[in-house]
């Protein structure tokens, strides 16, 4: 009995687990199945683009051997984020990142207000739904696995 219990543990302990690939420059979420983009663009300036151009910038992504890239939603965004942190508020795991606010592809859902998108800042954690979509922000990508 001690044996299967014991399984069981170690299972949940690497189902919850994130693992940086280096080489690629990528980092899998083994609990929402997603890969992660984490490399030097994800903080380089010249990578901070408007929300139009963000997902663009996702959808032309070739990172890791894969092309299937896609600007992630408000909900996957927020899974990375590590709130028990501060300056960055980001899960350990990412080595590249800049302390400022991230495009997410979720619209801010009030008709009113059909040119802002949702972001996440990442010194604090904080969503934010004020930012207009001709902002420049930063992106980090996202694909399922």
């Amino acid at each position: 009995m001690k044996k299967f219990i014991y399984i069981i543990v170690l299972f949940l302990y690497v189902d919850s687990k994130m693992i940086r690939d280096a080489t690629n420059e990528v980092v899998f979420d083994t609990t929402t199945k997603k890969m992660w983009q984490d490399d030097s663009k994800v903080k380089d300036i010249n990578y901070k683009v408007s929300w139009e151009a963000a997902i663009e910038v996702c959808e032309n992504l070739d990172l890791g051997g894969f092309t299937d890239w896609r600007l992630p939603n408000k909900n996957e965004l927020n899974t990375i984020v590590d709130l028990s942190k501060y300056d960055p508020s980001l899960s350990e795991i990412f080595i590249k990142y800049d302390l400022s606010s991230y495009w997410s592809s979720t619209n801010y859902g009030n008709s009113t207000a059909l040119n802002k998108a949702w972001s996440i800042n990442f010194t604090t954690g904080d969503t934010r739904a004020d930012q207009t979509k001709t902002e420049l922000l930063y992106v980090r990508c996202v694909r399922d696995l």
